[in-house]
């Protein structure tokens, strides 16, 4: 049987954004970058809603960034790899 895991980053005190409504908070250097992809390779497939399929679809081309952190390339491969579902009422196609 496999196994549903929801994963997303907050902030100690629960918060996913910024008060102003920001994203940015989050840094993701080499260190955390290395252990997502850990995490990653043993996804089977990802689930998304339709923001955040758009959001993650920037791995598609990524490993077309030649001077990106090869930890980055690394992720741009392992993201490419997993099948995706993608809900959404609006996009025509994935």
């Amino acid at each position: 049987m496999r196994k549903l895991t929801y994963g997303m980053m907050v902030s100690l005190d629960g918060f996913v954004a910024r008060p102003d409504g920001a994203l940015d908070w989050v840094i993701i250097d080499e260190e955390l970058h290395t252990f997502i992809n850990n995490q990653e390779r043993e996804t089977g497939l990802y689930v998304y809603g339709r923001r955040l399929y758009e959001v993650m679809h920037y791995w598609d081309t990524a490993d077309q960034i030649t001077d990106s952190p090869a930890y980055e390339l690394e992720f741009a491969k392992i993201w490419q790899a997993k099948p995706k579902i993608v809900f959404s009422s609006t996009l025509d196609k994935v």
